[in-house]
C-alpha cells in the first residue's frame, strides 16, 4: 500500500510544480539546439543529486546503528500507534528499520534538492547563474517559497500526513540540519560543477 501512496504522491508533486512552470513560462525564440543545452544541464545535475542521495542513503543507514535519529514520540503521538506498528506501517516488505529511515532521509534530501534547483534553473542573482544569465521574474522565486512551506508543513505541522500517507519517518531536529547542511553543500558542489562545465 505505502509504494502506491507514494507513487501518487509524487505525481501530485510533479504535475503541481508542472502547471505552475508552464503557467510562468514564456514563449522565446529559438536560437539554437535545445538539447545539448539540456544535457549540459541535466547530466551534472542527475549525478550530483545521485551521489549525494547516496551519500545521504549510507549516512542514515550507519547513524541509525550508533544513536536515534527517529523522532519516534512525535510520530507515536500523531498516530496513535505503537514503535512497533511504526515499524510495521513504514516497512516495505518487512525492511529494517535502517532502511526506513535512510529511505526517508534520502526522499527528503531530494525533495529540498530539487527545489533548490530552482535557483540554478531561474538565477535571480548571477552569483546563483551557472551561465550569467539572470531571471528577475519574481514567480519562480514564490513557487520555490511555497514548496518550502509545503515541505516544512508536511515534516512539522502535519507530520501525521508524512507518516500516514507519504510513508516517511519522523527525523529530530538535529538530523534535519545535517541534511540541510548536506542541501548546502551539494547546491554549492553543483554550482562549481555546471560553472566549470566538468561533466
Amino acid at each position: 500500500m505505502i509504494p502506491i501512496q507514494n507513487a501518487c504522491y509524487a505525481f501530485l508533486t510533479v504535475s503541481v510544480v508542472a502547471f505552475f512552470m508552464t503557467m510562468f513560462s514564456k514563449p522565446d525564440k529559438n536560437h539554437g539546439l535545445i538539447l545539448p543545452a539540456v544535457l549540459r544541464y541535466a547530466l551534472p545535475s542527475a549525478i550530483t543529486i545521485s551521489v549525494f542521495g547516496i551519500f545521504v542513503y549510507a549516512m542514515t543507514w550507519m547513524l541509525m546503528d550508533s544513536q536515534s535519529i527517529i523522532d519516534w514520540g512525535t510520530m507515536m503521538s500523531v498516530t496513535g500507534w505503537t514503535q512497533q506498528e511504526l515499524i510495521n506501517h513504514l516497512s516495505w516488505s518487512d525492511s529494517p528499520i535502517n532502511e526506513v529511515a535512510a529511505r526517508s532521509a534520502m526522499f527528503i534530501f531530494v525533495c529540498f534538492a530539487g527545489i533548490f534547483q530552482i535557483l540554478l534553473v531561474c538565477p535571480p542573482l548571477k552569483v546563483f547563474s551557472p551561465n550569467g544569465d539572470t531571471n528577475r521574474n519574481p514567480l519562480p522565486m514564490a513557487l520555490m517559497g511555497l514548496m518550502i512551506l509545503v515541505m516544512i508543513g508536511l515534516l512539522f505541522i502535519l507530520p501525521v500526513v508524512a507518516v500516514t500517507f507519504v510513508g516517511i519517518a519522523i527525523f529530530t531536529g538535529e538530523f534535519y540540519e545535517m541534511i540541510l547542511l548536506l542541501v548546502a553543500v551539494w547546491f554549492v558542489v553543483e554550482l562549481i560543477v555546471l560553472k566549470s562545465g566538468m561533466l
